[in-house]
């Protein structure tokens, strides 16, 4: 969202007071960092989404959320390690030794307030860590634009109710002859101890979160061989089969193989209408017929998914051998269609000491992206892609308002793990480092931020701007995150002030 956010460093840019995002995003850093305040050790981590409370299911909060845990979690760089860690298998251990985690998340609402719940879990032991709560109020989220839920949800429960057609039932095995209703395939031999696949099915964008237009593609692994069927269940509840398909047959899945559906280097393009939707996956050792009418689309109920698996959990007649079981495995992901939104932050800086430097080079970025610029040193307004707002001086602050669209243009550079929004600068050490990085923690607490760090390492939030510095016979800066087109050049100019340095 913050690529083509057009945003107010330019009035001091460390010196802000924590409004609405901002508030938001000082909740959430303390959280990532209350999950590692107990560790003296790096742990490598992975990021899963934030979901309704009893559900797999994300949302437009669940979006914001991941991109700022990936963020905080990215910039506390003495205790996490972010890395994305998809598939099947994934080692309890990194190659160095570091330990494996993932960081995951429910929220649920309580009165006026949304309770998030952040857990670190080991890999290795397959438990919790350690869990973090913290609250944001809804009305903060509806004057962001944030919604909670879907849209062709009601509720939460609404949701939990969707996603119960998941519930394991037995699986009703049939037997049959392999010479006369198998194709023209064999079933895999499979060790007689085995009783499952494990089975892995993941999307192209790691949030979760697809906009109108964007493009689907779903990746595979298996720890066995086995052969697949890929169904897809949309907002109104309408299961198809999506693979194999009339055009796509071949369903051989290698084990410990990662493929990419649909093949070919094809995607499936997200369009209206917007909500919850579900990719089911079934494997299974035995080749079975895939009958047409999967291909057709039917109301999806708790028979309808328990047939996807029970006519694929079959014992095979062998003239031969008498009597062999074959083995299956299910795993499913929930993803949620947004629709465009605009949604209108409001920030609040102290008026800067010469306002007509300010407000020049606010409308060299912004006209040399494109936009348009109106104003003076009291009051003015701009716009350009997908964003538009005003200023004005009210004694010694400045207001500005930012009415910015969110759609998978602006969407897409905060997806995913390392996303590299951030750039870096280093200039000369000063001479008294304790007395610098004593007046850098001041300064930003005193205006709302967050600094932690010492003489050699640290990092500091404030105004939308994400940054970490190290020391050693320079001091190296490198800044994580920033909102849209802040001048590089500002932001440098007020960390060397921070340190005491011209």
């Amino acid at each position: 969202m913050k690529k083509n956010l057009v945003l107010t460093g330019v009035f001091v840019l460390l010196c802000a007071a924590a409004l609405s995002a901002q508030s938001i995003d000082a909740k959430v850093k303390e959280a990532v960092d209350d999950l590692v305040s107990r560790r003296n050790v790096v742990i490598e981590v992975s990021i899963r989404p934030v979901t309704i409370a009893g559900t797999d299911t994300p949302t437009d909060l669940s979006q914001r959320l991941y991109t700022k845990i990936n963020l905080f979690a990215g910039n506390n760089s003495r205790k996490y390690r972010v890395v994305n860690t998809r598939g099947a298998g994934r080692p309890p251990v990194a190659v160095d030794g570091t330990e494996k985690g993932e960081i995951t998340g429910t929220y649920t609402t309580e009165g006026d307030s949304v309770v998030v719940t952040l857990t670190l879990i080991s890999i290795k032991y397959n438990s919790t860590i350690r869990s973090s709560v913290f609250k944001i109020p809804i009305k903060e989220l509806e004057d962001l634009g944030i919604a909670i839920k879907p849209e062709n949800a009601k509720n939460e429960n609404e949701v939990r109710e969707k996603e119960k057609i998941f519930e394991p039932l037995a699986p009703r095995t049939q037997i049959i002859s392999p010479l006369t209703s198998l194709p023209n395939a064999a079933p895999i031999p499979t060790p007689a101890s085995a009783k499952s696949i494990s089975i892995e099915a993941w999307p192209n964008h790691d949030d979760q979160i697809y906009y109108k237009g964007d493009m689907l593609s779903i990746k595979l692994k298996a720890d066995q061989d086995c052969y697949f069927s890929v169904f897809h269940i949309d907002v109104n509840n309408i299961r198809q089969r999506i693979f194999p398909n009339r055009y796509e047959k071949d369903n051989f899945l290698p084990a410990k193989t990662e493929i990419t559906i649909p093949k070919g280097g094809s995607e499936f393009e997200i369009g209206e209408p917007y909500g919850q939707e579900t990719i089911y996956v079934v494997v299974s050792t035995m080749p079975i017929d895939l009958p047409d009418s999967e291909l057709a689309e039917v109301k999806a109920t708790k028979d309808v998914i328990a047939n996807s698996v029970a006519d694929r959990t079959v014992k095979v007649q062998s003239p031969q051998q008498g009597l062999f079981e074959s083995i299956t495995g299910t795993t499913r992901f929930t993803f949620t269609t947004v629709a465009p939104s605009t949604g209108t932050e409001t920030f609040t800086y102290r008026k800067p000491e010469n306002m007509a430097e300010a407000v020049q080079t606010l409308k060299m970025e912004i006209v040399g992206q494109g936009g348009q610029f109106t104003g003076n040193e009291r009051e003015g307004s701009f716009s350009g892609n997908g964003f538009k707002g005003n200023y004005r001086v009210d004694g010694n602050n400045v207001i500005v308002s930012i009415n910015q669209q969110r759609d998978k243009n602006t969407a897409s550079a905060t997806r995913g793990v390392n996303n590299n929004r951030g750039y870096s600068f280093s200039f000369d050490k000063p001479g008294n480092l304790t007395q610098a990085v004593n007046m850098v923690k001041t300064g930003i607490a005193a205006k709302g931020g967050s600094f932690r760090g010492d003489e050699r390492e640290g990092n500091f939030q404030a105004s939308g701007i994400v940054g970490q510095y190290q020391i050693a016979n320079r001091v190296d800066v490198t800044i994580l995150d920033k909102p849209g087109i802040i001048p590089a050049s500002l932001i440098e100019k007020e960390v060397k002030k921070f340190f005491g340095v011209r």
